[in-house]
């Protein structure tokens, strides 16, 4: 056996250990660069993060700015953990059977902050955020850099054109109508949604619901739309 033969043979478990280290070393410098700052150990001073101009933060929240107040505020704090936000839609896409009281007693053992794990019921909301993963992270540094600025452009009032175009006569004038009352509206409030009812001669159904029931409470709004399709289609 020649010299070489015997020395290749001597660092070989040397050489694999060092490979199996730098393997290892090089997959977890990969997951940091996923991380938001606040996330990332180990690190010294920050870099300070590009402050946003108000039109760009606008553009930046407008695909949840309509969303539930509560729903909003999962999204926001879970824009900050982006890793973690792929990690669990993996696991719902996997898991979709998994609902209710199932759901939340599976959530219980993984490690991801509590707005990622609340967002578990919310698969379209993970699934968005994952295939998005720059918009995430760039929400998630804008929201611990700028938290105030984010919260204005959530609530800064729509443009004044949205309101002031025409419209036709409305259905409700001819035809049967439901309203459902959402109890826990902070943009129209239950008084003024009873008024718009009582209006439209509706039949009411009330439930505590915030302002876009179709997206938190989905199967209260099928609930109504299947007993106003039975009353007037089927009869």
């Amino acid at each position: 056996m020649s010299q070489l033969s015997i020395y290749m043979q001597a660092i070989g478990p040397t050489a694999r250990r060092l490979t199996a280290v730098t393997t290892a070393l090089a997959l977890v410098l990969g997951t940091w660069a996923y991380l938001p700052a606040r996330a990332q150990p180990g690190q010294g001073q920050q870099q300070p993060v590009e402050q946003l101009s108000p039109a760009q933060l606008d553009q930046l929240v407008a695909p949840i700015a309509l969303y539930p107040d509560n729903l909003l505020g999962q999204i926001l704090s879970a824009s900050t953990y982006p890793l973690e936000v792929v990690m669990a839609a993996r696991w719902s896409a996997g898991n979709a059977q998994v609902t209710g009281q199932a759901l939340e007693n599976a959530m219980q053992s993984q490690p991801w902050d509590p707005s990622v794990k609340a967002l578990a019921a919310v698969p379209q909301a993970l699934k968005m955020m994952s295939e998005k993963l720059e918009w995430c992270q760039q929400l998630g540094e804008a929201y611990l850099s700028q938290p105030d600025d984010i919260a204005a452009a959530v609530q800064r009032p729509i443009a004044l054109q949205c309101i002031q175009e025409p419209v036709p006569p409305p259905a409700w004038r001819t035809k049967p109508s439901w309203f459902l009352i959402a109890e826990e509206d902070r943009m129209i409030n239950p008084k003024t949604q009873h008024f718009m009812a009582d209006r439209m001669s509706a039949t009411v159904r009330s439930h505590r619901l915030d302002h876009t029931p179709m997206y938190s409470e989905p199967a209260v709004v099928i609930e109504v739309i299947l007993e106003a399709a039975q009353s007037t289609l089927f009869q």
